[in-house]
């Protein structure tokens, strides 16, 4: 037999510690739900709460929050950026540091994180997507990606979003909320995959589908109107279920000129991996010929900042889709011979020829999309 020992009487080296640390259980956690808790401060830079962490058998304890800045970024698309603690270990020269490593701007996935029991390890406690040219990180920017407990149960995260960057153990449990996933595999480089094994509870939230045109703003529908939405975010997946109805009222009603756009729940924006994504919907009509039913199609793009825009068919007569409008960019009636300068849809009237309008009685949509 040829090994290599530690354990037993005698010296136990920096890197046989660490080892046997990261053998033992997680490589790397903090102590509580708020230790280390990474929060936006309001401009380019994420505040990260004092608390206690341990990598490998190295105990930190910050007594005070820190404030830790965030390069600007220059690009086109969003850059995924990591926050979190190096751990070094160098004898008398060992060390804890905060660090930020820049990802690829337009990528996906974080950058590649050091982790080496004994070496330097990098503990990532978020994931910052930094968006073009912007001043501000907003707060559903900012990813908690820490991991706590595990001791006696599943370990624990604040949410799921880019949590395949935390270093578990295969087969470990973790949670977050209600949802709960098994680790099934470690690249070696510390990157979890994990697969869900109950999200029985995922809640279903309420939210206000805003009904607007990009011309005069938020439609007004009248007397008695309603607006109401639900969407339910699933993170094993990263998937966003949306459910909204829009009815008008009585009295008076003004949907304005140009485009009409309907809000998204706020902050859960598209995937930019897809230039399009399209949902489905149903539009009502009562004008013409009376009550009318006409198939929508919903335009779920990364660009439009949490709104979808309708589109319909054109008119009685053409089943070409254009987005959705009571009336052309200007308020004019348009050309009759040319769709889409005027409302969309409409229905042309004989004897004498014009056009009828057709704008919304109700709009229901039913929809998933990727999220970012």
């Amino acid at each position: 037999m040829v090994a290599s020992i530690a354990g037993f009487k005698g010296t136990v080296t920096e890197v046989q510690e660490a080892t046997r640390f990261a053998l033992a259980g997680a490589k790397a956690l903090v102590d509580t739900a708020s230790a280390f808790k990474p929060t936006s401060t309001g401009v380019r830079s994420v505040q990260l709460a004092a608390g206690t962490a341990m990598v490998c058998g190295v105990l930190v304890v910050e007594s005070a929050a820190q404030i830790v800045q965030v390069a600007a970024n220059s690009g086109a698309s969003a850059r995924l950026d990591v926050v979190g603690l190096r751990f070094t270990w160098a004898g008398d020269n060992s060390s804890v540091q905060v660090f930020v490593k820049q990802g690829v701007v337009g990528s996906t996935t974080p950058p590649a994180l050091t982790r080496v029991a004994g070496g330097t390890y990098e503990f990532p406690l978020a994931v910052v997507r930094v968006r073009p040219s912007v001043s501000t990180i907003a707060a559903a920017d900012v990813l908690d990606v820490r991991v706590w407990g595990g001791f006696g149960g599943p370990f624990q995260a604040a949410q799921t979003e880019q949590i395949g960057i935390v270093d578990l153990p295969l087969g470990a449990v973790l949670q977050s909320g209600t949802t709960e996933y098994n680790v099934t595999a470690n690249d070696g480089q510390g990157n979890s995959t994990l697969s869900l094994t109950s999200a029985a509870a995922l809640p279903w939230t309420a939210y206000d589908p805003v009904l607007g045109t990009h011309k005069d703003g938020v439609c007004a529908l009248g007397a008695g109107g309603v607006r109401r939405g639900w969407y339910q975010l699933d993170p094993a997946t990263q998937t966003c279920h949306v459910k909204f109805e829009i009815r008008t009222g009585t009295g008076t009603r003004n949907f304005g000129r140009g485009t009409m756009y309907i809000d998204l729940p706020s902050g859960i924006r598209p995937s930019a991996v897809f230039t399009d994504q399209w949902g489905e919907g149903l539009l009502y009509t009562n004008v013409g010929d009376g009550w009318m039913n006409w198939m929508l199609k919903f335009l779920i793009r990364n660009d439009y900042n949490n709104f979808v825009v309708p589109y319909v068919t054109s008119a009685g007569h053409d089943t070409r889709l254009l987005p959705m409008q009571s009336a052309g960019d200007d308020g004019g009636i348009g050309n009759l011979d040319q769709v889409g300068t005027g409302g969309v849809p409409y229905i042309e009237q004989q004897n004498p020829r014009a056009r009828v309008y057709s704008e919304p009685e109700v709009i229901t949509g039913a929809f998933s999309f990727i999220v970012a």
